[in-house]
């Protein structure tokens, strides 16, 4: 896998086929408080890209492409993304990561979406994104015995913020 932050005031986050994952500075500034946060991030953008969920689009190369026009082309519909969501959601309870943090991120975009705004285009999109997804959550708390504890973050991720912040 390939990560890499780009710098831009503007908060936004995604990948493309075969593990290349992209995060903006504003984003991570801003936004990703907690080393469980950016798991989430990377959970969703992993499964979009090892399921190759992208839209068939023929792009025509004509230079260079602005990220407001790679992030239109990489919208999904928002019954998809949910769907990303679900599995994410389960790829972070397999490895022991606190799933509430997953919907507290959702719920940090909803609360943010003017900041979001070039991400999700259409921005009312989010709140049913994320009424969806509490929708799911409601049906798996009546299957969940024990919750994982969170551990906090570790000396690396701070490190990594602050090496961001610079």
């Amino acid at each position: 896998a390939t990560f890499y932050i780009i710098k831009s005031k503007t908060p936004f986050h995604f990948s493309l086929p075969g593990r290349n994952f992209f995060f903006s500075s504003s984003l991570i500034k801003k936004y990703i408080k907690n080393e469980t946060m950016l798991y989430c991030l990377i959970a969703y953008e992993l499964i979009r890209s090892e399921r190759s969920l992208y839209e068939k689009t023929i792009v025509i190369p004509t230079g260079t492409m602005s990220t407001s026009r790679i992030l239109s082309i990489l919208r999904l519909d928002t019954l998809s993304k949910v769907e990303i969501h679900k599995w994410a959601f389960y790829t972070l309870k397999r490895i022991g990561i606190d799933t509430d943090s997953y919907l507290s991120w959702l719920q940090i975009k909803n609360r943010n979406s003017l900041d979001f705004a070039l991400q999700l285009g259409d921005m009312q999109s989010i709140s049913r994104e994320e009424a969806l997804f509490k929708s799911f959550l409601i049906e798996e708390v009546k299957n969940i015995k024990k919750t994982p504890l969170y551990k906090g973050s570790s000396r690396k991720f701070y490190t990594f913020l602050g090496n961001i912040k610079r």
